[in-house]
Order: C-alpha cells, then sequence, then structure tokens
C-alpha cells in the first residue's frame, strides 16, 4: 500500500540523516543522484574502492538498524 511505501520511505530517510556522513555521502550521492561509484569517487576525492567500500558499509549500517527497528516492535 501507499502508506507503507511513504511510512518505510520516511524511515529509512531518517536512517540515512544518521548516518556519519562519511558514509551519508556516499549513499546520498550512490541512490539520491544516481551517481555511479566513479563519478562519486571524483565528486569526493577518494578512490574507486574507498567508495564501494563505504558503500558497502553503509547499507549494512542500514539494513543493521532496520533490523533493530523491527526488534522493537
Amino acid at each position: 500500500s501507499v502508506l507503507i511505501d511513504r511510512e518505510n520511505v520516511r524511515k529509512l530517510a531518517n536512517l540515512i540523516d544518521k548516518l556519519p556522513p562519511i558514509y551519508k555521502d556516499v549513499i546520498m550521492l550512490e541512490k539520491l543522484h544516481h551517481k555511479t561509484k566513479e563519478e562519486i569517487s571524483e565528486v569526493l576525492g577518494i578512490s574507486y574502492e574507498t567508495v564501494r567500500k563505504r558503500s558497502l558499509r553503509a547499507r549494512n549500517m542500514l539494513i543493521d538498524a532496520l533490523r533493530k527497528e523491527e526488534d522493537l516492535r
């Protein structure tokens, strides 16, 4: 349902906002602005490998946070 989708989007946005900046920047560029890892590397002035690792770490942090939130219910 649309309400469930909006609620999940809101939760995810709140969790992204709580990420440390080095992870938040990568996720925002990758998912919101649809930048490739190569483009993010250029924009942030970091290596492709660093972007890849930060992206993976950010996704894992978000998954963990969502699981903890579900456990609290």
